[in-house]
């Protein structure tokens, strides 16, 4: 028996997200590389059993000796901070990765629409919070997308 199989191993936790994703809490990192690995590797798998979506994984800069273990997993660099390094991983198999990039402005949009009966048109997020909560369907431009591309095209992928 090795010593990561005789550690009873602590999963990772932290801020949970509407969209079933979870922030890592970093103060949660085991203290030594190889139990981070094992750390690590049966956090996702109650990630997956949960169904969460997208992990963010803070590495502290004094534990950057952490990134490429978590790289090992399939994590990759999202941004930095003086004090820490962001990684992410998309676990959800079914869709693309949803998460955004990092250092942009977003910009919302909403379309508003009418049919020939005065009758507005309202969705439900998949992700919400509350579930008698309905919206306009909108969501965010892409890089470059002029506005009212965006809001044709954020409305058919919210109705399809």
């Amino acid at each position: 028996m090795t010593a990561v199989e005789n550690v009873e191993a602590k999963l990772l936790t932290g801020c949970s997200d509407m969209y079933s994703g979870i922030t890592v809490d970093k103060e949660l990192l085991a203290k030594t590389s190889v139990l981070f690995e094992h750390q690590l590797e049966q956090s996702l798998i109650a990630w997956r059993e949960a169904k969460r979506r997208g992990i963010w994984l803070p590495i502290p800069h004094d534990r950057t000796e952490l990134i490429p273990i978590a790289q090992k997993f399939g994590f990759v660099l999202h941004h930095a901070k003086p004090d820490y390094v962001m990684l992410t991983y998309w676990l959800d198999e079914n869709e693309p990765n949803q998460l955004p990039s990092y250092a942009i402005s977003t910009i919302g949009v909403g379309g508003l629409v009418v049919n020939s009966k005065r009758e507005v048109l309202l969705i439900q997020e998949r992700f919400a919070y509350v579930d008698d909560y309905f919206k306009l369907p909108g969501g965010a431009l892409d890089i470059g997308e002029p506005i009212e591309c965006g809001v044709e095209r954020e409305v058919f992928e919210e109705t399809g």
